[in-house]
């Protein structure tokens, strides 16, 4: 009767050890998954979702970015956990040929997100700094505003006589100081020459994404005067509101094309 008992105890003790063992095995966390994918897929850290990771010896974090889920299974190496496989098409695939897919594909999408999200506000800055050329020509001959004061009683004479169409973000002053994304343009007021700076999508100024206008008189012989503007926009800017199959709200191709034949834009180049 004892030797039975103790047979049957040992398959019991045998699943309390190893329950135990898995118990005290390193569990992987949402820290070390956001960690291992920004630094190996090159992902934004912002835009990474971790939304879930299983308890199996081998975990597979569900993780969403831009949009897109995947399944990424994980390993422990040296006391580390490292990327093992990815999900794809219902199967996993080794790390060292999936991962770099992966990174391409979230990282495509990621872009044109973006591109979707930003456009359309630059192409309103970028209208909205047409406006403030057009509104600076009326009086050019006799000098540019130079002071705020002087600019806010020239919009107040010109908005609606000259141009009665353009809408709400021309025609409101408060409006007309600030670009798409709601922050205040930078003006710089001389007698010889405005500037108007945008701080673009990250809000920073004089960073890679402004844009800006200059609108100069300039001497060309005695007694006359040139008032000539010039736009910097950054390239990928104009390379995506000039695709012919760009949405409408936001396509510029024709607008910018007349920009580059009069030689009134400056494109920026990323790092400049």
């Amino acid at each position: 009767m004892i030797r039975r008992v103790a047979v049957r105890l040992i398959p019991v003790i045998a699943i309390i050890v190893g329950a135990a063992q898995l118990a005290c095995a390193p569990r992987l966390e949402e820290a070390q998954v956001r960690a291992r994918l920004v630094d190996q897929l090159r992902l934004s850290k912002d835009e990474l979702r971790v939304v879930s990771i299983d308890s199996a010896a081998q975990p597979v974090a569900t993780i969403e970015y831009a949009g897109i889920r995947a399944g990424v299974r994980f390993r422990r190496q040296d006391g580390v956990w490292v990327i093992d496989a990815v999900e794809q098409e219902g199967r996993f695939e080794p790390a060292d040929r999936a991962v770099p897919v992966l990174a391409r594909r979230l990282s495509e999408k990621a872009h044109a997100r973006w591109i979707e999200s930003v456009m359309p506000r630059y192409a309103r800055t970028l209208k909205l700094l047409i406006g403030w050329t057009d509104l600076l020509a009326t009086d050019c001959s006799s000098g540019l505003p130079t002071s705020q004061t002087a600019l806010v009683n020239l919009h107040a004479v010109w908005h609606r006589v000259l141009f009665p169409n353009r809408g709400g973000e021309f025609h409101n002053m408060d409006l007309f100081l600030r670009d798409a994304w709601w922050k205040p343009f930078r003006v710089t007021l001389t007698a010889r020459r405005v500037e108007v700076q945008s701080s673009g999508a990250d809000g920073q100024m004089d960073t890679p994404d402004d844009l800006r206008m200059t609108y100069a008189r300039t001497p060309i012989r005695s007694g006359v005067t040139a008032c000539l503007p010039h736009y910097t926009l950054p390239a990928a800017v104009v390379e995506a509101l000039s695709r012919p199959d760009a949405p409408t709200a936001w396509n510029c191709a024709e607008l910018l094309s007349s920009l580059r034949r009069n030689e009134m834009l400056d494109v920026a180049q990323a790092g400049r």
